[in-house]
């Protein structure tokens, strides 16, 4: 999970900044949109089925809802942090993004431990 930290990958985040906008507004590039998030989402969803066949992530937890969580929570920190909301930073966004994947998906007596999580967030 990449957060919108140094200049190249924060310059990504704000490209997508323009495509929500530019596609709130412009109902001709919704597809394209709904295509990026579209294949975001399963690969998240293809990513929480691999780690509940591995024991690691809890197996009833729905792969499709909590992809969808996921995405929604990464997108609205990433703007709070784009927009310089007040205490919303890259860290505190990566520790609420832990702190939803610890809660919603991994499997007891799969902690962390290690300091990174899964997909290295």
């Amino acid at each position: 999970m990449q957060l919108p930290a140094g200049s190249r990958v924060r310059d990504e985040w704000l490209v997508w900044l323009q495509m929500w906008a530019e596609t709130a507004l412009r109902p001709e590039l919704r597809s394209i949109h709904n295509g990026f998030y579209a294949r975001w989402r399963e690969a998240v969803v293809r990513i929480v089925r691999r780690g509940q066949r591995q024991g690691q992530f809890r197996a009833d937890a729905d792969a499709e809802r909590l992809a969808l969580g996921l995405t929604a929570l990464t997108d609205g920190l990433a703007i709070q942090v784009l927009t310089g909301a007040p205490g919303v930073t890259p860290a505190r966004m990566r520790g609420v993004l832990r702190d939803f994947i610890e809660r919603e998906l991994l499997a007891s007596g799969s902690g962390t431990g290690s300091g990174v999580g899964p997909a290295g967030i």
